[in-house]
């Protein structure tokens, strides 16, 4: 069984090591009374890239069945050889 408070409080940990590996990445964490919300993210070679794509973003949402009923929200664009982007 998995222990999600143990792995929602591995969050932050998770943050500080995506900041190591890329310094200019969009990381937005909302917690509230130390309790995880929601989390954005976007790494800094999508911000970059989505410069030079089409200007469309297709949004797409699935539903976790955990005991907390998440979401997973993705956005997605397509690059000048029709190839899709993930973006956030």
């Amino acid at each position: 069984m998995i222990d999600y408070q143990k792995e929602f409080k591995l969050i932050p940990n998770y943050i500080n090591k995506l900041k190591e590996v890329d310094q200019n990445i969009t990381i937005k964490l909302e917690q509230s009374n130390s309790r995880f919300i929601q989390i954005f993210i976007c790494p800094s070679t999508a911000k970059n890239a989505f410069k030079f794509c089409r200007k469309f973003i297709a949004i797409d949402i699935t539903f976790l069945k955990t005991v907390y009923k998440q979401n997973l929200l993705l956005a997605a664009t397509k690059d000048s050889d029709n190839n899709l982007l993930l973006i956030a």
